[in-house]
Order: structure tokens, then C-alpha cells, then sequence
């Protein structure tokens, strides 16, 4: 059975972590690990993080050091077959996201990686829109993606 590893950088997301960790939380699949790096924050985010009792959360905290050095930190830990990059101001869509992942992982062994669709939110919590996935995918359009969504968080 796969198990997923779920890593996610943090940096003063105070404000939209426990959300974030509660879409987890709520998944049906059960089998992952929650692996949070905390890279210095100073807003409260060591303290809501603490608070959620649940043995599959594993925390780290580092000094400021910016959220490349807390994903390469968080990656040392990780124990799961399938790895899911996850920022602490996101939210899975619905409780079913890792049984999808794992499903389509079992049916198509010769992937490598999946890519979904975002919703974005803006700097009030609300839904401003949708960025959807390419059809196919080549290393240049990934990277663009990226990059622009980085960009415009």
C-alpha cells in the first residue's frame, strides 16, 4: 500500500495554516505523513501547528533561511512512495484528493508525477479563479506554471 508524504514549507501563514492542515486532516485516505518545515516564522504559526495532535504531523523548525532550504530540509524525513509538495496557504479540494492520487498512481505505474488544477485565493480567503492544468506537459510549460504562479501568490 502506498503511503503519501505531504511537505510543507511554512513561513507566517498564521492566518491560513490550520485550514490548510485540517484538509489533510480530512482526507479519507489515511496512509501519508504531514511533514512541516517552519522557516522562522514569527506570527504564531510554531503554536497552531503544536496544537493539532495527530502522530502522522512530523515539525521542524529552522531559522529563517527561506522555503527551498525548508523543502530540502523537510525532504530528508520523508518516508512515503508518493510525495506531494504542499504550501501551508493551500487546500485539497475535496476529501477524496489522495485516494484519487494513490488510484491513478496503482492503475499507471509508468508515471512519474500528477498535476492538478489550482484554485486560487486571494489575500482575503476568497476564491479568485481557477489555473488549469496543461493538457500535456513539457518541462518549459511546467516551469512557466510555476514560476508565474509563485509569482502572483
Amino acid at each position: 500500500m502506498y503511503k503519501i508524504s505531504i511537505l510543507m514549507p511554512t513561513y507566517n501563514d498564521a492566518a491560513y495554516i490550520s485550514k490548510s492542515i485540517n484538509t489533510i486532516l480530512n482526507q479519507s485516505f489515511t496512509n501519508w505523513e504531514l511533514i512541516i518545515v517552519n522557516d522562522g516564522s514569527t506570527d504564531g504559526t510554531e503554536n497552531i501547528i503544536k496544537s493539532i495532535g495527530d502522530n502522522r504531523i512530523k515539525y521542524f523548525f529552522q531559522e529563517n533561511r527561506g522555503q527551498l532550504n525548508a523543502v530540502l530540509n523537510g525532504s530528508h524525513h520523508i518516508e512515503g512512495e508518493i510525495v506531494l509538495l504542499f504550501h501551508s496557504d493551500d487546500e485539497l479540494a475535496d476529501n477524496e484528493v489522495f485516494s484519487k492520487i494513490v488510484k491513478t498512481m496503482a492503475n499507471s505505474p509508468d508515471i512519474d508525477g500528477l498535476y492538478a488544477d489550482y484554485i486560487t485565493i486571494d489575500q482575503d480567503s476568497n476564491i479568485s479563479g481557477i489555473m488549469k492544468r496543461p493538457d500535456e506537459i513539457n518541462n518549459e510549460e511546467l516551469i512557466r506554471k510555476v514560476f508565474f504562479h509563485k509569482l502572483n501568490a
